[in-house]
């Protein structure tokens, strides 16, 4: 086995049953925000049979070897390297288990907030199994719509929700093992007055992306209750943008939204996000960084980057903990501060 820096893993029945500690090596760990979390370690096929379990796909994981937080999730693959003599443990973050619950269908229109519906799919997903989320947190805010479902996994109509809202979703556990999930239209916090990562101080290495391909200044919202044709529909211009980078056309359809007045807002909102250049720091930390404890998904805070010659406010939108090199990575979105 490739010698590197080892960490504990506590794994888990169901419910958190029965825990034993292993130690693993190449342990990396993602945390996600609007996406599943990944976790893999390796340990020594011998060590693996040795732990007298018999099958580890399904087991739950908990890891708590990061500045960053506590990692849970499940063991999903269990390949075994037959030339190193491994047993890699892939897990998905928590969230994973609402792609294998159904919705139930949903025949009736209604037009609520979707972080109502959002709450409705996780309910509703545990009346015939539980999905062991304790904690549902949603917010209120957002344009009334409506869906109705059907052959459809939970994790898949919150990702429609999430879309349409537009909004912004994260699961995951409390040191207590208490499993959560989230969705509002914007997660984290303001920590700019109090989290300020510098190069050459906090931060070791990264880069910084300036890009305008996914930029769009001229902005066609469609709703998606009826054919193309029929559709109601509304134009977007950002006249300034297009004066510097020329017309760049783009067209969005809007699942649960029905009316152009509705689209309206939705429309501008995205254009007023979508007509900027988009700056996409990637910045590493090590992992001993204190200040790593300071942010989570969501949240936003102050970068000074002298590479760059900038100031960014950022929002940490992905967070990598690698304990064989020793680093975090926190990629996310940025603007100039």
């Amino acid at each position: 086995m490739i010698a590197s820096a080892m960490s504990l893993l506590e794994v888990c029945d169901k419910g958190w049953r029965n825990p034993i500690q292993v130690e693993c090596a190449l342990v990396r760990a993602t945390w996600a925000l609007s996406d599943v979390g990944v976790l893999s370690a390796m340990l020594p096929a011998q060590d693996a049979y040795k732990q007298g379990v018999a099958e580890w796909a399904g087991k739950w994981v908990r890891w708590r070897g990061s500045a960053v937080g506590t990692w849970a999730g499940i063991v999903v693959d269990t390949p075994v390297d037959l030339v190193r003599r491994t047993v890699e443990l892939s897990c998905r973050g928590m969230a994973w288990r609402l792609s294998k619950r159904r919705v139930a269908p949903i025949y009736t229109p209604v037009m609520v907030p979707p972080g109502a519906l959002a709450v409705r799919v996780i309910t509703d997903a545990a009346h015939e199994f539980d999905h062991w989320f304790r904690r549902i947190t949603a917010g209120e805010d957002g344009l009334p719509m409506q869906f109705q479902w059907r052959a459809i996994d939970s994790l898949s109509a919150i990702k429609q929700l999430a879309s349409s809202g537009p909004a912004e979703w994260a699961a995951g556990a409390d040191e207590d093992g208490t499993l959560w999930f989230s969705f509002a239209p914007k997660l984290g916090r303001d920590k700019t007055g109090s989290v300020l990562l510098v190069e050459g101080y906090q931060i070791t290495s990264g880069q910084v992306m300036r890009s305008i391909d996914p930029m769009v200044n001229d902005l066609l919202g469609i709703a998606d209750n009826r054919q193309y044709e029929r559709s109601a529909q509304y134009a977007a211009l950002d006249t300034d943008s297009i004066q510097m980078y020329d017309r760049l056309q783009g067209t969005r359809r809007y699942p649960g939204l029905g009316a152009a007045a509705t689209i309206r807002p939705r429309a501008k909102a995205d254009l007023a996000r979508l007509s900027k250049v988009v700056i996409a720091p990637r910045l590493i930390l090590s992992d001993r960084e204190p200040l790593l404890a300071e942010i989570g998904l969501g949240d936003s805070f102050r970068v000074w980057l002298a590479s760059a010659n900038a100031r960014y406010t950022m929002r940490a939108h992905i967070i990598v903990a690698d304990v064989n090199t020793g680093t975090v990575e926190i990629t996310g979105d940025a603007e100039a501060a």
